[in-house]
Formats: structure tokens, sequence, C-alpha cells
């Protein structure tokens, strides 16, 4: 079993899937312009989650198919049991 996490690929000048192209985008921001995307980061991290939780994928494998390191992942596995979200 393995877990695939799909980063956003950026093309400069053909937009995104908010919005193409780029120079008649709406957004007083690109998307691409600010740290790591929060939703990116948290859709990841409930994949990880998920695929620990609920399908029994173990810690090393779960580190061999996101590249993250064993800590990051231990991390993110424990934030469900401090803030309440699965």
């Amino acid at each position: 079993m393995s877990v695939r996490v799909q980063l956003p690929r950026l093309d400069i000048g053909a937009g995104c899937s908010i919005h193409a192209p780029c120079l008649t985008c709406p957004l007083p921001q690109c998307r691409f312009d600010s740290p790591p995307s929060t939703a990116f980061n948290l859709q990841r991290n409930k994949i990880i989650r998920e695929a620990y939780y609920e399908r029994g994928v173990t810690i090393n494998k779960i580190v061999e198919a996101t590249g993250k390191k064993e800590r990051t992942i231990k991390r993110i596995l424990s934030e469900r049991l401090t803030d309440g979200k699965g």
C-alpha cells in the first residue's frame, strides 16, 4: 500500500486552479506567493493521519512515500491527539 501526496504544479503564466491566465487574475495576491499553502498542508496532514490511523500504514512507509522525516510524520500524527481534529 502506498501513500502519494500531489504537489501543486506551477507553470508561469498559465495560471492555477483558481484562475487562468495569471495576468488577468482577480485575486489581490497570487496563491503561490504565500508560504507553502496552508490548505495544501492541512490536506497532506489529513491524508497522512488517515493512512496511519484508518488504513494501518506504518510510519516508515509514510516516510518513504512523502519524503518527510520521521520526526515530521510523528508531529503530524500527534496533532490529532492534541487538537481533536481528525
